[in-house]
């Protein structure tokens, strides 16, 4: 399975954002680079407004760690976050 991880740069350097560190449903043995970087993406795409907000991400990683290889086929994660929600 692949986990993503939160981090924030802070003084030139990365420091892991808490609560921030999930697996998802990917398998890492069936995801290329490309995929894996497009699903990064994905879930920069919703963790990142969150961070700027100041509020704490821990239920929409939650949310975000279902991913599966259709959603990022599809190019969103909207389903997770409705489905979820």
């Amino acid at each position: 399975m692949l986990r993503f991880s939160v981090e924030y740069k802070d003084n030139g350097d990365w420091k892991q954002v808490e609560d921030g560190s999930y697996c998802t449903l990917l398998n890492a043995d069936k995801g290329s680079s490309e995929f894996c970087e497009k699903a990064a993406k994905l879930i920069l795409e919703f963790v990142l407004p969150c961070l700027e907000t100041g509020n704490s991400i821990k239920k929409l990683c939650e949310k975000l760690s279902w991913i599966e290889w259709k959603d990022v086929e599809g190019g969103t994660l909207l389903s997770i976050i409705i489905e979820a929600a």
